[in-house]
């Protein structure tokens, strides 16, 4: 008899696009039904949280697992924080879990942080210290990266030369990847834009969430 197939959530990051998280589907489709949270940058903040919430009415799901990619930890913290009955066992990969240096000095340049990062952003920042202490769940895998530079992602320079982004993936540093109470930590040699491409990245997330290491 099949086993019955479990549910999972993909929450992506800032800009991001579904095909960037096709390998990580493809290597999880066998054992899930895969759901990709597509939200809008441009939007309030609390309007996508309340799109993710009727997201998980509209398609009857009672549990799941997730998976969150760098401002996509944001999406999730504020959303288990009103519905965590739904949660399973959670990955995210390269996520802003204790605020973002560098996403606040690119969103002083007032033309750049409004057409790359968007309301949402702005949202999270005005409010920054009051959703950083949100609880999180303690069954959390978290991935973080520790190349600042990419030949196939130039904005990663741009990035660099606003801030010192050593100890960082290029767009968010290691440490502000960690929480107290994470179940596992995992640190690769990627950048950020990369992570989700990378084959460690995606056989261990496929690890944590059978076993809840990686």
């Amino acid at each position: 008899m099949q086993k019955e197939k479990k549910n999972l959530i993909i929450i992506h990051g800032l800009a991001q696009k579904k095909k960037q998280f096709n390998k990580i589907i493809a290597s999880l489709e066998d054992s899930y039904n895969v759901f990709y949270f597509d939200y809008s940058c441009q939007k309030s903040l609390e309007s996508q949280i309340n799109y993710l919430l009727d997201f998980i009415i509209k398609n009857k799901i009672e549990e799941a697992d997730f998976i969150t990619s760098s401002f996509g930890a944001i999406i999730f913290r504020i959303f288990y924080s009103r519905r965590n009955c739904v949660v399973g066992g959670v990955v995210e990969v390269g996520p802003v879990n204790q605020g973002s240096k560098i996403l606040e000095k690119v969103f002083k340049f007032k033309f750049i942080g409004n057409l790359f990062l968007g309301k949402i952003v702005f949202d999270f920042l005005l409010n920054k210290d009051k959703i950083l202490e949100l609880e999180l769940p303690k069954n959390i895998g978290v991935i973080a990266g520790n190349k600042r530079f990419s030949f196939l992602f130039p904005e990663l320079y741009i990035t660099n030369l606003i801030t010192n982004a050593k100890n960082s993936d290029g767009k968010v540093f290691v440490n502000e990847t960690k929480f107290n109470g994470m179940s596992d930590f995992l640190l690769v040699n990627e950048c950020h834009n990369n992570l989700l491409f990378n084959k460690i990245v995606i056989e261990k997330t496929k690890d944590f969430l059978e076993t809840g290491h990686f």
